[in-house]
């Protein structure tokens, strides 16, 4: 069972999640607070904003959240009256009628600049600029968002997002989950569509308007303010799940957690498709923060956070459900002697398909050797050396810097060749280092590799010519000669 912020169903879990530090501060809302959700929410709005519209906007005051007004949205009043709609042309001509009615040359002006949006937004105390407790100002002054749980959602979350150039809305939250504000109250929207270009383009009750407190602060975290990746695998496919979250890395942890699931990761990060899904406890438990908890995918999301997920960390908790995946992989070599020599083949869709000789160079077979664990490219064929190609190949190419993690990290442009029938074959060394031995100089004798610090004799069944001028090239010593019995 989730604790601190519990969710409206029930979950059962062996362990229990308490959020780091201060509730309110630190730790978003795993859920909805059934305390605060009405039976039929829309009715109850419906019935708030007829009650409004008799009575008349009070002066506020140094409004410090606690205090809520109750303005009309819809006669004019001392104070200026508009409930701001969600078409700004339209939001203009009612708040230039209803200031000039109440406030005359002082009120257009003031009209003139909400019409200009001259409002800044920001997110605050989420640990970047991506993530965190909504706040806009007005005439000067910061202040925050609050909404109830029925008008706040993935919509005005997105207005968030979007305006603030942060991708797409990861999650959203009205309980004020990166803390309470202290000072204003500016806005309570409700009913955003989500295609608005600022959030004060959303319906609201007027600046300094607002029915709901500082409790109900909204939060946001977006996209841009999120991180995905594999710790303490082979290579940069495969091992614990970890998000970075408010600037810190942490687990994973989901007691169902399936191949669904691990599709997503795997795609997200380059990986091609999920060869497995796992605890944690595969490769190696930590202690420390939990960052996400109780995830629920498709298979089809482009990221972790476009799933369901219930627990928005960080935690304190066991650890004894961190997942753990293993990835297929974009890229493999096949048809050689091991997994670190072969012809090339990349992920597409479910399916293996080669790469044509003339669309990758020694730079991306750098980067596929450091992908395959297999150490340094010793040499890029492009003759068939590993047989021919079955069937279709990858309809573009890649330019890398040779500094890439992944192959599918490299610049991707359309192919030079058509029809192309030679596909690449790549040789890795998936040793520290070569030489040869009990020579006359360091440029004949016996061949030996470094594995682990211990070097030996280099067994081969089919040692030919061309294998022996790609090692004399990799020694610096140009071609080779010839070939001792």
């Amino acid at each position: 069972m989730v604790t601190g912020h519990p969710h409206p169903r029930d979950m059962q879990h062996p362990g229990r999640l308490t959020p780091l530090g201060d509730t309110q501060a630190v730790s978003p809302v795993v859920g909805l607070r059934d305390a605060r959700s009405r039976d039929k929410p829309h009715i109850w709005a419906r019935s708030r904003l007829l009650e409004a519209g008799t009575r008349q906007a009070a002066d506020n005051p140094a409004d410090n959240g606690s205090h809520r007004t109750s303005p009309s949205p819809l006669a004019p009043a001392s104070r200026g009256c508009c409930l701001y709609l969600p078409l700004p042309i339209l939001s203009c001509r009612l708040c230039v009628w209803c200031m000039m009615m109440s406030a005359g040359v002082l009120g257009l002006l003031f009209c003139v600049q909400l019409c200009m949006g001259s409002e800044e937004l920001r997110l605050v105390d989420g640990g970047g600029r991506c993530a965190g407790r909504v706040e806009v100002k007005h005439e000067g002054e910061w202040g925050s968002i609050c909404s109830y749980d029925f008008d706040w959602d993935i919509r005005g979350a997105s207005v968030v997002c979007r305006q603030l150039g942060c991708g797409t809305v990861a999650h959203a939250s009205p309980y004020a989950p990166f803390g309470q504000g202290k000072g204003r109250i500016w806005l309570q929207p409700f009913l955003c569509r989500g295609t608005e270009t600022k959030l004060q383009n959303c319906p609201h009750f007027g600046w300094g308007n607002h029915f709901c407190g500082h409790e109900w602060d909204v939060g946001v975290i977006c996209s841009e303010a999120l991180e995905l990746r594999l710790e303490d695998g082979w290579g940069p496919c495969e091992g614990r799940v970890e998000a970075k979250l408010r600037g810190r890395w942490g687990t994973v942890t989901d007691d169902a957690w399936d191949m669904d699931d691990a599709e997503v990761v795997c795609q997200q990060l380059g990986c091609g498709s999920a060869a497995g899904a796992y605890l944690a406890s595969r490769f190696r438990s930590v202690d420390g923060p939990i960052m996400m908890a109780f995830i629920d995918c498709h298979g089809h999301e482009a990221a972790l956070w476009g799933c369901n997920i219930r627990g928005w960390g960080p935690y304190n908790g066991p650890h004894d459900y961190d997942t753990a995946v293993v990835c297929q992989g974009f890229s493999r070599l096949v048809g050689g002697d091991s997994e670190c020599s072969g012809r090339l083949e990349v992920r597409q869709g479910r399916a293996w398909v080669s790469v044509c000789h003339g669309h990758v160079d020694l730079m991306a077979a750098q980067v596929v050797c450091r992908e395959l664990g297999c150490g340094t490219a010793l040499a890029l064929y492009g003759t068939g050396h590993f047989g021919a190609a079955d069937g279709t190949f990858w309809d573009g190419a890649f330019e890398c810097n040779g500094t890439e993690p992944l192959l599918s990290a490299c610049t991707q442009r359309p192919p030079d060749i058509q029809n192309c029938t030679q596909p690449a074959a790549v040789i890795c060394s998936s040793y520290t280092g070569f030489r040869l031995a009990n020579g006359d100089s360091d440029c004949t004798g016996q061949v030996e590799v470094e594995a682990q610090g211990v070097w030996g004799p280099l067994c081969a069944t089919a040692w030919d010519l061309p294998d022996a001028h790609v090692l004399c090239r990799h020694l610096g010593c140009g071609s080779a000669i010839s070939l001792p019995p």
